[in-house]
């Protein structure tokens, strides 16, 4: 191997086994950011990173976590969640293909979803300083919303984020909605650990919700990390979806490689 590669193939490596382990820590607030919000802070101060804010409104929920020492951030959004205090969310996942703020089409449903708290998530992106590495993440619907979320503040605002991480989210945009993640990832290519752009999208084997909705027009923002289905197969789709096997899939799966 030449002297100017083996420096560049360490740090893919290394930038590689980061963005691992950070993903590990967004499944879980994944996971947490579905609870109610004194439990969700709880959480999150149990993971190792503070909540600082949170919004919701109209069923639509996402919150502010920050590591003290100022070496991670993350804004994570909530998927669908079937409960009584929950239920206009639910009607976000029908939705058709459409003209939005940023290049192509996206998922209608969950662009309104993003709207209902995209001011409060971008106040929270412009007030994080720019030497902390942001992350956007969500499980479900709340990884749709955060990859249109994600698309946004680099496509039009020209905002610069840490990575994107998603855990069986929906497909939200088509390949021009997704165009300024794809750049985003080609043009910091072998940049140094905790720099640069990465996007993590993962799917449980025989999971519905990434091949919704069943249009060729919309897809994923990358290519889906395939995670091995729960051995709880009686559990069914539904089961396999839930949030806290995605936490055990990819905890296993860092594990592993």
């Amino acid at each position: 191997m030449s002297k100017t590669i083996k420096p560049i193939m360490g740090r893919l490596a290394d930038r590689a086994a980061r963005r691992l382990k950070t993903d590990a820590l967004l499944v879980d607030l994944s996971r947490s950011v579905y609870l109610d919000w004194p439990r969700a802070e709880r959480a999150a101060a149990f993971i190792g990173v503070p909540m600082l804010e949170h919004a919701s409104h109209r069923d639509a929920e996402c919150m502010l976590v920050k590591a003290e020492d100022d070496s991670f951030a993350a804004i994570v959004f909530r998927g669908t969640e079937f409960t009584d205090r929950h239920y206009r969310d639910i009607w976000n996942n029908p939705g058709r293909p459409q003209a939005w703020s940023g290049a192509g089409l996206v998922h209608s449903g969950y662009l309104a979803q993003l709207e209902r708290i995209r001011d409060r998530a971008a106040a929270w992106f412009e007030e994080i300083p720019s030497a902390t590495p942001l992350d956007v993440a969500g499980h479900s619907m709340g990884g749709a919303v955060g990859g249109l979320f994600a698309a946004w503040a680099i496509g039009v605002r020209g905002g610069k984020l840490a990575g994107l991480a998603t855990f069986g989210a929906p497909k939200a945009g088509d390949a021009k909605a997704w165009a300024p993640l794809r750049e985003a990832v080609t043009s910091s290519a072998g940049a140094a650990p905790g720099s640069g752009f990465d996007i993590s999208i993962y799917r449980i084997r025989y999971g519905f919700a990434p091949y919704w909705p069943p249009s060729f027009r919309l897809t994923q923002p990358a290519p889906a990390v395939v995670l091995p289905s729960s051995p709880d197969r009686w559990r069914g789709p539904i089961g396999r979806h839930d949030v806290s096997n995605y936490v055990k899939a990819v905890r296993a799966y860092a594990k592993s490689v």
